[in-house]
C-alpha cells in the first residue's frame, strides 16, 4: 500500500512538472499577429506577442502551421518588426526604459527554434521604426524621428559591428516609411506618396486622397484609402497593378513570387489572409483567424520539454535513492568511490579558495590561477582514475569467467575474494559453478543412459530440446518421411551356426547406418524386439524437406551397404520410404517408458518387404514421397499395392540410382518399355504385356519386378474370368 501511494505521488508530481514545462515553452492562446515576413518559396512567418514571449509562427504557402520560434520579449510594450533573409529570421524590438528609448536585434540560431540577440543599443527619443530589410550589405531599419519629423535609415553590419545612421529632412509630416527597391517610400500627412533615393533626392509619386496605410515589399507598393477594405497594389516600375477587393484593414503585407500570392495581416477582426494572383485578377483567398499546429506536430513540439523534465525528474529520483543507499551501505563500492571523489574535490576547492585569496591580494596573476586550476583538475582526474582502476580491476576477471561459464566451463579457479561487491559476486560464481558441475554430471549420466534405450533425436518430434522434457503420455501428430531398412536375414540369425560372427557383421552394418551425415537429422526406432527391420524417421517442418533428405540418406546407405554385405550371410539390403502423418508419443509410467511411432500405412507396406527384397529392388518409395523428392533422382513407376481390405492403394516407385551400375544402366535403358508394358498389363492386354516384360527380363535377368509381371500375366491368362483379376503388385 505504501509503495502504491509513493508511485501515485511521484506520477502526479511528474505530470504537474511536465504540464508546467509544456506550458512554459508552448505559445499561449492569446497570440496577437503583428508583423509578416516570407522566404523565397513562399513560407510565411507571422510574428506577434504572446503571454510569455514574442513568437514567430512558421506556415507553409497554404497557411498550414508546422513550427514556431520563440524570442525573449524585452518589454511588455515593445514594438516589433520581422524580416527574413538567407534562411534566418530577424526580430527588431524597440521600447522605453528609464527615460531612454532602446532597441535590440535578434536572429535565429543555426540549430533549434530560438533567437539570439546580436545587437542592443539606445536610439534618439521618440524614434519610431516602421520597416526592416535584410540583404548581403547588412540589416536596414527605416524610421521616423517624431520630434524633428526627419526620416531615419539605420544600417548594421555584423562584419564591422558598426551602426550607420542617415537622416533625411522633410517639409511634410511623414507617417509611414517603407523600403523599396533602391530607396524609401514615404506616406505623408496630406496623403501624398514620396520616394527618397539613397542620395537624399525626393520626388512626389502621386497624390492619393484619403490614403491611410502604406506598405512595401521587395516587389511593389500597397496602400489603402480611408474607409475602404480594398487594398491597392502597384509594382515599382509603375507599369502594372491591381486591387485586392474587400480584404479588410491592412496591418502588414508580403508578396512571394515563388507562389504568386500575397499574405496579408488585417484587423477588425485580426486575421491572416492569403490571396493568390492570376494575371491582374485576384483569386479568392484563405482566411486564418487562429494559428494552431496539427495534433501530431503539437505532440512533436511538446516532446522536448517533456523529455527534459523526464530526464531531470529521473536524475533527482536516482540521486535521492543513491544518497539513501550510500548512507545505508557505507562499505559499498559506489559509496567508496563517491567518498574518494568528494574528498579530492574538496581539497581542490580549498586550494582554489586559497589561490583566489592570494589573487585578491595581488600575489598571483590570472594566468597562474587558470594554470593552477587546470593542473588540480588533471591531478584529481588521474588520482580518481587510478583509484577506480584499483577497485574495479576484478571486473575483467569476473567477466572472463562468466564468459567461460556461459560456454559450459564450470571448473572455476580458487581466488581470494575482496571484501566488497566483487567478492560477493566471486563467491556466488563459485557456488553456482559447483552446483552446475553436479547438475551437468547428472544430466550427462542420465542422457547417456537414456540414449542406450531411447531413440536419439526422438525429442525432435515434440519440438523439445531433450528427451527428459517429453512428458509420459504426451502425443503428437507429425508429417514425416518414414523408412524401413532391412539388412538382416532372419533365418541366418536364428539357425546359423556362426551366430556370433553374424552379430558382429550386423553391428558393423548398423554402425554404417548411424554414420551417414544425414543421420544427425534422423530418428532410429526398433521394430518391436527383433532386428529384422529398422525404422528411420525424418521430421518434416512444413516445407516438404524430409523426403529429399530421406532419399539422399537412403541412396548413400544403399551404396555403402552394397559394398559391405557378404554373400556368405545371404544378406540382401532393402529400404522402403513413405511420407505420411504418423502418431508419436511416449507411453509408460514412472518405472519405464516406451517411445512409439504408429502408422497403419507402414504396417501394410511392411508386409511386402520380403517380396521386394526377393525381386532385387534396392529402394522403393511411395507416391507421397516421390512427389517431394528432387528432380535429380532417377526412378521408375513399378505398380501399386493394396491394403488388406483393398480400401487403399499405394503407388510405388523404384529408385534406380540406388542399384549397382549394371542394373542401373539396364533399368534406365528399358524404363520406357517397362512403362508401356505396365500400361498393357493394366488394360488386360496380357499377351502383349507378357511379351514386353519377357523381353525386358531377357536383357535384365536381375529385374525381379519384370519377372513377377511375367508370372502374373501367365496366371491371369490361365485364370479365367476377367472380373476376378487383381492388378496389384505381388497380389495373387
Amino acid at each position: 500500500m505504501k509503495r502504491s501511494i509513493k508511485i501515485v505521488f511521484a506520477v502526479v508530481i511528474y505530470i504537474f512538472l511536465a504540464v508546467c514545462a509544456v506550458r512554459a515553452v508552448t505559445p499561449s492562446g492569446s497570440f496577437v499577429m503583428e508583423k509578416l515576413a516570407r522566404d523565397e518559396v513562399g513560407n510565411i512567418f507571422v510574428a506577434g506577442n504572446s503571454e510569455n514571449d514574442i513568437v514567430v509562427w512558421q506556415l507553409d504557402a497554404e497557411g498550414t502551421a508546422y513550427g514556431y520560434y520563440r524570442c525573449k520579449r524585452e518589454d511588455e510594450k515593445a514594438d516589433i518588426l520581422c524580416g527574413y533573409d538567407d534562411g534566418r529570421i530577424y526580430i527588431t524590438q524597440t521600447w522605453k526604459q528609464d527615460g531612454e528609448q532602446k532597441f535590440s536585434i535578434w536572429e535565429t540560431v543555426k540549430t533549434g527554434r530560438r533567437f539570439s540577440r546580436i545587437l542592443q543599443g539606445t536610439i534618439e527619443n521618440d524614434t519610431q521604426f516602421t520597416d526592416i530589410r535584410i540583404n548581403e550589405d547588412g540589416i536596414y531599419l527605416a524610421g521616423i524621428d517624431l520630434k524633428t519629423q526627419e526620416i531615419l535609415r539605420y544600417r548594421y553590419r555584423d562584419s564591422d559591428k558598426d551602426i550607420q545612421i542617415m537622416r533625411y529632412q522633410t517639409d511634410y509630416i511623414p507617417l509611414m516609411v517603407g523600403f523599396g527597391q533602391d530607396g524609401l517610400y514615404v506616406m505623408s500627412g496630406n496623403h501624398e506618396m514620396y520616394y527618397i533615393e539613397q542620395n537624399g533626392s525626393k520626388q512626389i509619386l502621386s497624390a492619393l486622397e484619403e490614403m491611410v496605410v502604406l506598405a512595401t515589399d521587395k516587389n511593389g507598393i500597397y496602400w489603402q484609402n480611408a474607409g475602404s477594405k480594398d487594398i491597392n497594389y502597384l509594382f515599382y516600375n509603375g507599369n502594372e497593378g491591381y486591387v485586392f477587393h474587400d480584404i479588410g484593414y491592412m496591418k502588414d503585407i508580403e508578396y512571394a513570387s515563388g507562389t504568386d500570392s500575397s499574405a496579408m495581416l488585417v484587423h477588425d477582426p485580426d486575421r491572416l489572409v492569403i490571396v493568390g494572383v492570376s494575371g491582374r485578377e485576384t483569386v479568392n483567398g484563405r482566411v486564418i483567424e487562429t494559428i494552431m499546429l496539427k495534433p501530431w506536430r503539437m505532440v512533436g513540439n511538446a516532446m522536448l520539454p517533456i523529455g527534459m523534465v523526464t530526464l531531470a525528474y529521473i536524475a533527482v529520483w536516482v540521486s535521492f535513492i543513491l544518497i539513501i543507499r550510500f548512507i545505508k551501505n557505507k562499505s559499498r563500492l559506489l559509496y567508496q568511490t563517491l567518498k574518494a571523489i568528494s574528498g579530492l574535490s574538496g581539497i581542490c576547492l580549498v586550494s582554489m579558495m586559497a589561490i583566489v585569496h592570494f589573487q585578491e591580494n595581488g600575489t598571483y596573476s590570472g594566468l597562474i590561477l587558470v594554470v593552477t586550476a587546470f593542473a588540480e583538475w588533471l591531478v584529481v582526474m588521474i588520482i580518481t582514475m587510478l583509484f577506480l582502476g584499483h577497485i574495479w580491476k576484478n571486473v575483467d576477471v569476473i567477466i572472463t569467467w562468466m564468459d567461460r561459464i556461459s560456454r559450459g566451463e564450470y571448473h572455476i579457479e580458487g581466488r581470494k575474494a575482496p571484501d566488497n561487491e566483487f567478492g560477493m559476486m566471486w563467491t556466488a560464481l563459485e557456488r553456482m559453478c559447483r552446483k552446475l558441475q553436479v547438475q551437468k554430471y547428472r544430466h550427462d549420466e542420465v542422457t547417456d543412459y537414456l540414449y542406450q534405450y531411447a531413440p536419439k533425436n526422438f525429442e525432435l518430434l515434440f519440438d523439445k530440446e531433450s528427451l527428459q522434457l517429453v512428458e509420459v503420455g504426451e502425443t503428437r501428430q507429425r508429417i514425416v518421411t518414414l523408412g524401413m531398412i532391412s539388412i538382416i536375414d532372419k533365418d541366418t540369425l536364428l539357425k546359423g551356426k556362426l551366430q556370433k560372427q553374424y552379430m558382429q557383421y550386423v553391428n558393423k552394418l548398423m554402425e554404417l547406418l548411424f554414420s551417414q551425415r544425414e543421420s544427425e537429422q534422423a530418428i532410429f526406432l526398433q521394430n518391436g524386439s527383433n532386428l529384422e527391420n529398422v525404422k528411420v524417421i525424418f521430421k518434416d517442418d512444413g516445407e516438404g524437406e524430409s523426403a529429399p533428405i530421406a532419399a539422399r540418406y537412403s541412396i548413400k546407405c544403399m551404396e555403402a551397404l552394397l559394398g559391405q554385405t557378404q554373400e556368405q550371410y545371404y544378406t540382401t539390403p532393402f529400404i522402403l520410404l513413405h511420407t505420411a502423418e504418423v502418431n508419436c508419443g511416449l507411453a509408460g509410467g514412472s518405472k519405464q517408458v516406451y517411445p512409439y511411432v504408429t502408422s497403419l500405412e507402414m504396417e501394410t507396406l511392411g508386409s511386402y518387404i520380403d517380396r521386394f527384397k526377393g525381386s532385387g529392388a534396392k529402394i522403393v518409395v511411395t507416391e507421397s514421397t516421390w512427389q517431394r523428392i528432387d528432380d535429380g533422382v532417377q526412378g521408375r513407376y513399378i505398380g501399386y499395392v493394396s491394403s488388406a481390405d483393398r480400401k487403399y492403394r499405394f503407388r510405388l516407385y523404384e529408385i534406380i540410382d540406388a542399384c549397382p551400375q549394371s542394373q542401373k544402366l539396364g533399368r534406365l535403358k528399358n524404363k520406357e518399355r517397362f512403362e508401356q508394358a505396365l500400361e498393357l498389363f493394366y488394360n488386360d492386354d496380357l499377351y502383349l504385356a507378357r511379351s514386353a516384360f519377357a523381353d525386358i527380363l531377357k536383357e535384365c535377368p536381375d529385374d525381379g519386378i519384370s519377372g513377377w509381371y511375367v508370372y502374373a500375366c501367365d496366371e491371369m491368362f490361365n485364370g479365367g474370368d476377367e472380373a476376378d483379376r487383381v492388378h496389384g503388385l505381388f497380389e495373387e
